[in-house]
């Protein structure tokens, strides 16, 4: 209701970091759903992985990676990658929970924004 209000126009700043942030919990929601639904990865050591190949799941890998550019390095690293040394079907991939944990992070970092900028 407050981004179709008149105050939401007239501060513009404010609106666009509550779209960023709902922006982030929407793309959390897709993540969820592909670690939800994906029963093959369950119980193993690894957890849910999106794999990076040419088909519609690794699109959405990497458009996840470009959308969170500190997920694209090794988990090792502070990332979502896995190493090569652990490639399933010959693609890298990308560990769900990792990406989650990334995700909330940015939409904590931009509400804490949002959250300063009503005090100011």
């Amino acid at each position: 209701m407050y981004l179709e209000s008149h105050e939401a126009k007239q501060k513009a700043a404010l609106t666009d970091i509550i779209k960023k942030i709902l922006e982030h919990y929407e793309t959390a929601r897709e993540v969820w759903k592909v670690k939800v639904s994906r029963t093959e990865d369950i119980g193993t050591v690894f957890g849910h992985l999106i794999c990076l190949k040419d088909d519609p799941e690794g699109a959405l890998g990497r458009r996840l990676l470009k959308q969170y550019p500190q997920a694209d390095k090794p988990v090792d690293h502070g990332g979502a990658l896995t190493t090569r040394a652990f490639k399933k079907n010959g693609c890298d991939e990308v560990l769900v929970d990792n990406l989650i944990h990334i995700i909330w992070q940015e939409a904590s970092k931009d509400l804490q924004r949002a959250t300063k900028m009503l005090f100011i």
